[in-house]
């Protein structure tokens, strides 16, 4: 073998296991999945999920499903919260173009048809309560807000000013 041949084979073979070994190091960081946070999919019939204290699950208020420890284990992933680290938002969102709308619709930007995350407070209407919306679980913050009478009294839509149908008639 001549010089030149053997530097044409040294250089191939160097390109050659060069590429072997990113294809074995991408091979390798593609498959590290199934830890608490990662999606997974509860229809199959193994788990998803790396480790045997952690079930694919679906948490409160979240559209997808997410590796997650059972009961009695520490929630380090945001995912694997009520809420979902803004999926509960999602599901909000997707009111948007509804028949009927969440309350905080308004709350969130939206252009051409995209969320684009919530409004900064200083944008947010006057007149809407958006308070709900930076809150982790912004769906459960709704149903509580719902279901907290008026500051002034026992019935939730007391503490108007304007008088009631019956005491406009004097009865």
């Amino acid at each position: 073998m001549n010089t030149t041949n053997t530097f044409k084979f040294r250089t191939s073979l160097q390109a050659l296991l060069g590429i072997a070994a990113l294809v074995a190091m991408s091979a390798t960081a593609g498959c590290d999945e199934g830890h608490q946070g990662d999606r997974c999919v509860a229809a199959l019939s193994h788990n998803d999920c790396a480790s045997s204290d952690l079930t694919c699950m679906q948490p409160t208020d979240c559209p997808e499903t997410y590796c997650c420890p059972s009961a009695g284990t520490a929630i380090t992933s945001t995912f694997c919260q009520p809420g979902c680290s803004g999926g509960a938002l999602s599901i909000l969102f997707a009111t948007c173009s509804t028949a009927s709308p969440s309350p905080l619709c308004p709350c969130m930007n939206i252009i051409g048809g995209l969320l684009i995350g919530p409004l900064s407070p200083d944008a947010y209407p006057p007149g809407v309560d958006c308070s709900c919306v930076g809150n982790p679980d912004p769906i459960a913050c709704l149903a509580a807000t719902a279901s907290t009478p008026d500051a002034g009294s026992a019935t939730p839509d007391a503490g108007s000013s304007a008088p009631d149908a019956a005491d406009a008639s004097g009865e």
